[in-house]
């Protein structure tokens, strides 16, 4: 026989079982972010995102060796590894490229050969253990300078790739590509597919030498040894008229080129240029990647933020 005194006094998830409902799982969310802040855990994204207080305490140390120039703060560290798992997440629902064991190993090798300044980087790698800033006691903290050091250039760089050159992604760009290049090489004007097709058209000039000064008033005309990289590669093997027989590809753009002249070391030609899927429209169509800050000042901060595209995939709580 229920107690008469619960329904005298019944409490609120019997008068209002919505609302006990949402209080209880308030005290829920708060009980489980208060569990992962005690065990270090300062955010989760996705399934596999985690940022922990040891990745920020490892950034802030490591990144302190540049000097008292270096931005090393909690903030910085953290919008550092939240822009990697956001790019790293990203890869993941994509089927993008994946950094694999031996891709840390490689870096590893080519930022011990490369590096201009060994007194830094043997620094960076005392802070996460190294006795002799060398090499590492065990693959644990191999794998923290991996994680926290290597990972936010690597990471990038494999994103920005993928981005700028997945057949998926960059669909758009490469239907409009092989649409122009064929009209191109047909005949049609470049002015006329520029209108029509709504892509950038520019006429340049470039030299095979830096042009001499000809003791008038002004500097001459602004040269670099591209040009000349550019003529070799591009312009060289045509007669006026013909357009090259490939579209060159930069990390941004397509273009498209035509010689129209050459004399005495001068090339004159048009191109066409077609912008590829920048970082702004990719971001503002994926998927929203679910994120749980812990950290309250941390999760006010990066919700006050405005113009970082990458940030708008995120939904915070």
């Amino acid at each position: 026989m229920p107690d008469a005194r619960l329904w005298q006094n019944p409490p609120m998830a019997v008068l209002y079982p919505n609302r006990g409902c949402f209080a209880l799982l308030i005290a829920l969310t708060f009980f489980l972010s208060a569990a992962a802040r005690a065990q270090g855990l300062v955010a989760q994204l996705g399934e596999k995102g985690r940022i922990g207080e040891e990745d920020l305490a490892q950034y802030s140390a490591s990144e302190s060796c540049y000097g008292p120039e270096a931005v090393s703060s909690r903030k910085a560290g953290f919008m550092t590894f939240l822009e990697s798992e956001i790019m790293e997440e990203v890869l993941r629902r994509e089927s993008g490229p994946r950094l694999k064991d031996e891709d840390y190993a490689a870096e590893v090798r080519r930022v011990d050969k490369e590096s201009r300044a060994p007194d830094i980087l043997a620094c960076i790698k005392k802070s996460f253990g190294s006795k002799d800033g060398i090499g590492f006691p065990s693959s644990l903290e191999r794998r923290r300078y991996e994680r926290v050091f290597l990972r936010k250039h690597m990471i990038p760089a494999a994103f920005y790739r993928f981005l700028r050159y997945d057949p998926k992604v960059q669909a758009q760009a490469y239907a409009l590509r092989d649409n122009v290049f064929q009209e191109a090489v047909n005949g049609a004007s470049f002015a006329d597919l520029a209108s029509r097709y709504k892509v950038e058209y520019a006429t340049k000039a470039y030299r095979e030498e830096e042009p001499k000064a000809d003791g008038k008033a002004g500097m001459p005309m602004a040269w670099t040894p591209f040009e000349k990289k550019f003529i070799d590669e591009n312009l060289r093997e045509l007669s006026p008229g013909k357009v090259l027989g490939r579209v060159i590809e930069g990390s941004e753009d397509l273009r498209i080129v035509r010689l129209l002249d050459a004399r005495e070391g001068r090339y004159e030609f048009e191109w066409l240029i077609i912008r590829k899927r920048g970082v702004q429209d990719y971001f503002s169509s994926v998927p929203k990647i679910k994120t749980v800050i812990h950290d309250p000042g941390l999760r006010d901060w990066i919700s006050g933020i405005s113009g970082n595209p990458l940030l708008k995939v995120l939904s915070i709580r």
